[in-house]
């Protein structure tokens, strides 16, 4: 018998996954303090950002690092509780909206600034954290 590489990789991940009775349940309030702080993190780089007027930019990554640690910390809470139901989803849904907006502006505040990163040579690092927030972010879905 063969086994294929997706195959394998699904197979692991079934047995990864967390049973139903390991599975916490999931309330919104909790949902809500732990987006409310991705929120908050997402809002703490886009301030600094913001005040990037040049130079080597610790500041920058030290925000960046920071808003990761927060995405991950948020994803590994989330990850062991049970889905929302529709109606908490919906409840759920103005902050959603927050969050979206606050990302959104972090990204034209990003933008807004790469004549500045560029000056400062600092494009690589900018990147750097720029690609690792994006696809971290995409793991809280």
């Amino acid at each position: 018998m063969k086994f294929s590489a997706p195959i394998a990789l699904f197979a692991a991940g079934v047995l990864a996954a967390p049973s139903t009775s390991e599975l916490c349940t999931r309330e919104l309030s909790t949902v809500n303090t732990i987006m409310t702080t991705v929120l908050n993190g997402i809002q703490n780089l886009d301030t600094t950002c913001l005040s990037y007027t040049g130079g080597p930019g610790p500041e920058l990554t030290n925000a960046s690092t920071y808003m990761l640690e927060i995405i991950r910390t948020a994803t590994n809470n989330a990850a062991a509780m049970l889905p929302l139901t529709m109606e908490e989803a919906q409840a759920f849904q103005p902050l959603s909206d927050q969050l979206n907006a606050a990302g959104d502006k972090l990204l034209t505040d990003i933008s807004s600034k790469v004549t500045l990163f560029s000056a400062a040579c600092i494009c690589d690092t900018t990147l750097n954290w720029v690609a690792q927030i994006g696809p971290e972010t995409s793991t809280l879905s």
